[in-house]
């Protein structure tokens, strides 16, 4: 399945790259016996326009959510130019959608970062 989904940092660390951030990911995964696998792309725009650029990679169970992943910082625009760094991803609690057919879901991780 490829995926393009969109978001919002809503507790990231204050005063961090990602304090009111928005996102959008595209990503792909491959499913087995509802074990499944993940990887794609993430941008990151700050308030102030400014992008972070970063890959990821994670892995789950259908139906209960994400178990588990990383998302490396590989880049960025203004004052992020040259950023580095690695969100862990944590396991989540499943999220029910609001709306039929639609996907729904929390990201949980602790970030580290650099900026040059």
């Amino acid at each position: 399945m490829n995926y393009d989904e969109a978001g919002a940092f809503v507790d990231a660390p204050k005063n961090s790259p990602l304090e009111n951030a928005s996102f959008r990911v595209i990503g792909s995964l491959h499913s087995v016996n509802k074990k499944w696998t993940g990887a794609g792309s993430i941008l990151i725009t700050r308030p102030n326009g400014d992008q972070i650029f970063g890959t990821f990679q994670n892995e789950g169970v259908l139906g209960v959510g994400s178990t588990g992943g990383t998302i490396e910082l590989v880049g960025g625009t203004g004052e992020c130019t040259g950023i580095t760094g690695k969100m862990e991803l944590l396991p989540r609690p499943a999220v029910k959608a609001s709306k039929k057919g639609a996907y729904q879901g929390i990201g949980i991780g602790k970030i580290t970062w650099k900026i040059p």
